[in-house]
């Protein structure tokens, strides 16, 4: 069964929205800022003690991927500059490799 039953496609608003009512999922979504940051379009992983960056942050970024954050769209709209925001930083993250 599907833990966030959304019909069509969200929009990448409606998604963090979506994700913003679910304790699991919103974890799911601030991991990924964690251990992907991005400042000025550039990756900013920082060190940490156990798991290298790299595999913190595909691992966060893998487990997005289950939620509604993965696969939203951005139609034209009012809202389009917020959408576009959060779409860039889960499917045009620098940090995640090829």
């Amino acid at each position: 069964k599907d833990p966030y039953p959304i019909d069509a496609l969200p929009t990448c608003n409606h998604a963090l929205s979506v994700c913003q009512q679910e304790r699991k999922c919103i974890k799911l979504f601030e991991d990924f800022k964690i251990h992907c940051k991005v400042r000025e379009n550039k990756c900013r992983m920082e060190d940490s003690t156990c798991l290298p960056p790299r595999d913190l942050c595909h691992e966060a970024w893998t487990n997005l991927r289950l939620s509604p954050m993965f696969g939203c769209i951005c139609p034209n709209n009012h809202m389009k500059r917020r959408c576009d925001r959060i779409f860039s930083m889960v499917n045009h993250n620098p940090c995640v490799g090829k």
